[in-house]
């Protein structure tokens, strides 16, 4: 539906979802609507800024309450935990990101949904996985960050994408 609305009509829903914006801006729906047109038409930095309206939306109430901070994406000698959030699709496409993720992190693990964790340790061999209830029990973390968040860091810009078009699943 709305998606396919958006993808048709590309800046000229963009014009219609930034007059909405403006009416009600602090409007969640408004925000994530904004955020997912942007980054349909390639407009990532914007999109990916407005991503997290996903809280109070599709995701409302899903959101990690750590005590942990949340990661800023700057290289770190800490702990960091990267929270696998939404379906499995999603998961697999933030996947793109884990490589560049762990050259910033001395130390990172990732939790993904559980039927992921055969692929993830076959493909990244090198990189630690455990299941979200593990990493919520343990704790085992200095900060952390969504996984949904990795694109503001990683990909705010179509050449970032360019950048890093390797395979990164292995069958």
């Amino acid at each position: 539906g709305l998606f396919c609305k958006l993808f048709k009509r590309g800046r000229g829903a963009r014009t219609d979802f930034e007059n909405a914006f403006a009416i009600a801006p602090g409007e969640p729906l408004m925000q994530w609507n904004l955020a997912m047109c942007q980054l349909l038409i390639g407009n990532f930095a914007e999109g990916w800024s407005r991503y997290g309206a996903r809280w109070s939306m599709a995701l409302k109430g899903l959101h990690p309450q750590f005590r942990q901070p949340q990661w800023d994406g700057k290289p770190t000698e800490q702990r960091v935990l990267v929270w696998g959030e939404q379906g499995l699709g999603d998961q697999i496409l933030f996947m793109s990101m884990f490589a560049e993720t762990a050259q910033r992190t001395r130390h990172v693990r990732f939790a993904v949904a559980p039927r992921l964790l055969t692929l993830l340790r076959r493909s990244f061999n090198e990189l630690q996985f455990c299941t979200p209830e593990e990493a919520a029990a343990d704790q085992a973390f200095d900060a952390y960050i969504c996984m949904g968040d990795l694109g503001r860091i990683f990909r705010p810009r179509t050449e970032d994408f360019l950048a890093h078009r390797t395979a990164y699943l292995h069958a």
